[in-house]
């Protein structure tokens, strides 16, 4: 299995979401994700340096490839590309896993810092979302 959080480089080299995932009281996320990638192939042995420092493509690949796994496809890991050869009740096909980057002036996911307000509005909204979708069925 790999180990994703065996930390590699000094702290000035490590992605910042990598960093607050690693701290004492995250141990249950950090749990979670192995779990997530049990049995992931790491086919050009940069997947856990990646992770480290750049954080967002190999945690979304990881959470795919568990996504894949929990529903019964076949991963094909012969090749180095594309990140998923999958198969499924005789269905074959190719899937690239890909992130998108903060737009231009904009902040990175990661830097942004969300007001009390904000968060409660988020909060609302998540309440509003969860009744609207009961009251669908």
């Amino acid at each position: 299995m790999l180990d994703f959080f065996n930390i590699l480089f000094h702290e000035d080299r490590l992605h910042k979401n990598f960093k607050n995932v690693m701290v004492d009281f995250r141990s249950a996320e950090r749990d979670l994700f192995n779990q997530w990638a049990d049995g992931f192939e790491d086919r050009d042995g940069k997947l856990v340096k990646e992770f480290q420092t750049t954080f967002n493509s190999t945690f979304w690949e990881v959470y795919l490839y568990a996504c894949f796994k929990e529903y019964g496809f076949t991963q094909d890991w012969s090749r180095a590309s594309p990140d998923f050869c999958l198969s499924f009740e005789g269905v074959e096909f190719v899937l690239e896993a890909t992130t998108g980057n903060a737009a231009n002036g904009k902040p990175n996911e990661w830097d942004v810092v969300f007001s009390v307000e904000e968060m409660q509005r988020v909060q609302r909204f998540n309440n509003l979302n969860k009744e609207a979708i009961i009251r669908q069925f």
